[in-house]
Formats: structure tokens, sequence, C-alpha cells
């Protein structure tokens, strides 16, 4: 399209930033009540951190930008955590759609991922975007797996909501959630093989994580005492404890998303996961976080019956399309 530029970047600026929010919210205001899972936040506080590290360039690109007339009409992200996958979501000025901006960028970053070799790249539409899902008919691609974006209920007061059966539990003991650090790597990494069937260590470690604000932390249940609530401990002392499971934590201003939440197979069906999920909801709230919000497999019923119990409700649906 005559008058357009294409920016390709490794990171995120401030102005990149607030170019790509504002575009966000005219699409927004079009397309009422999708939701685009960006991880702007997440990669502005990795470039930050990178800045402060005087940290040399990746050499990688992950931002493209479509302009015109100075204005950005076209972006799309990618996100790639570690390992040897990667998702991409993006979104066109609802002016300036059907005349191939998206399909360019697409393209650029299809390239990007084959030149890293990248093994799994998924494309993350809202199921309810009717542009989003157009483009990927036009791609011929279909869905491979699909998430609840499950968001809390927070109570007026800003206290966590609960339903009534969510604190019943077959078998008591103290839980407590240690914050894990780099010796818990080997933990962390069995957890996610048995949990979520994932091998090898995909991510940050512990306590780079935390630079950033997003921190994991580890359930433990103290085997000594069978009556206290769950709680945290700065502690890093695992001594008398029993590891159950753990659970990340990502703070944004007010707002949070949690993920990796698992308990071992071992220890499920007692009520632990409803247990160690509102201890970190109460936690939250009382640092005045006011939004919760976490994915989920939309075939995981155990998952979400915990979740439901806790007070969470069901906003949307994620579609994951394998483009690669």
């Amino acid at each position: 399209m005559e008058g357009t530029r294409v920016l390709l970047k490794e990171s995120l600026s401030h102005k990149d930033y607030a170019e790509i929010k504002e575009l966000e919210q005219i699409c927004l205001q079009k397309d009422s009540g999708i939701y685009l899972k960006l991880e702007l936040d997440f990669k502005i506080r990795m470039a930050e951190l990178q800045n402060k590290a005087a940290a040399l360039p990746s050499r990688e690109t992950n931002e493209f930008f479509c302009y015109y007339n100075d204005q950005l009409i076209g972006y799309l992200g990618l996100f790639n955590l570690g390992g040897r996958t990667a998702e991409m979501t993006g979104m066109v000025h609802p002016k300036h759609r059907r005349r191939g901006v998206f399909t360019k960028l697409y393209q650029l970053a299809l390239n990007e991922c084959r030149k890293r070799s990248l093994s799994e790249v998924w494309l993350v539409c809202d199921s309810r975007s009717a542009s989003g899902r157009a483009f990927l008919r036009h791609i011929q691609t279909k869905p491979s797996f699909s998430e609840f974006l499950m968001v809390h209920a927070l109570t007026e007061s800003g206290k966590p909501g609960m339903n009534r059966t969510a604190g019943q539990e077959t078998e008591k003991g103290k839980l407590r959630l240690r914050k894990a650090a780099e010796s818990d790597v080997l933990a962390i990494m069995d957890m996610n093989w048995k949990c979520f069937d994932v091998t090898g260590f995909i991510g940050m470690m512990p306590e780079e994580e935390e630079k950033i604000n997003r921190i994991t932390y580890l359930i433990e249940m103290e085997q000594q005492d069978s009556c206290n609530a769950p709680g945290f401990q700065e502690s890093q002392d695992s001594r008398n404890s029993q590891l159950i499971g753990k659970i990340r934590v990502e703070q944004y201003d007010d707002s949070c998303t949690l993920g990796g939440f698992c308990i071992l197979p071992l220890y499920r069906g007692r009520g632990y996961g409803s247990r160690a999920l509102m201890a970190v909801i109460r936690n939250l709230t009382q640092q005045g976080i006011r939004h919760i919000q976490l994915y989920v497999d939309t075939g995981n019923q155990s998952a979400i019956r915990t979740y439901q119990k806790c007070g969470f409700t069901q906003q949307t649906t994620l579609e994951y399309y394998r483009v690669n």
C-alpha cells in the first residue's frame, strides 16, 4: 500500500509501547469485547532490564510495525520465552484492514521464526475476532488447541470472593508458599514434566524473573502441623516440608496474571490447590491488586472447576493456530 513503511525491531521502547497501546484501544473500540494477548508489559520490562544491564543486542527480531504517514496502523509481536516455541499476536487499524498489512507483517515474522529454527509457532486469536478468524481462514489453518481467559471476581471491598465449597478439604495440612530460588530449578523442571509433559527448563531463572516482578512460588506442605491456614514464606529453608506444587505470579501496576500453576498428581483431590490459590489471591488483594487473570486449557476440567470455586469466571476463549 502506497505511503506505508515497515519497521522491524528487537525489543520495545516506551514510545513503541505507547503507540501500540493507542492502536490496541482503537481496535478494541471497533471489535468490542475481544482480547489481544500482546504481552506488552512483560516485553517492556524485559527491555528495561536489558538496558540496565547494558546487554548486547540479541539480533533477533520480535517486533514488527507498519506505519502510514507516521501513524502506527499495524503491529505483530513475537513472544518467545526460551525454548523453540513462540507465539505471535497482532492487529491492524480498522480503517486499514483488507489491504495486505497484516499479511506483510505475518510473512516477515514467519521468516524470522524459520531463521531461528523455531519448532512450533502459534498464532493466537480471540474466538470472537471476526477479522482475526477471516485472516486465519485465508491462510488455511485450523486451531490446534484453545485456552479460556479467566478473570477473578473481586468483591467491591477488594477482598476475594470464593464459592462455599472451595474450603472443603478431605485432608488438611499447613501449606506455605515459598519464593523459588535458582537451587529449585531442577524441582521446577520435574513438576513441569509431571504436570505439563514439558521436558527441559524453559524460561528465566527465578532470580532473573523477580527483577521484572515475575515470581514463582513453590507450594509446600509442612508435615508437623495439620490445622493452620496457608501463608507466604520468604525463607529458603524447606526442611520438614514436602513440595507439592508451584504457581507463578506476574504483577503489573494493579493487575496480575497467574501461570504455571500445578499440584503434583500424588497430592491432587485433597483441596490443596484451592487453598494455595486462595492464599495467593488474598496476598495480592492486600497489596492493592484489582485485576487477576489466568489462562487454562479448555479441556482441563479439573483445573477449571478449581478456578471457578475460587472465584474465577470465563471471559473469552483464545485459539492457538500452528502456522509452521
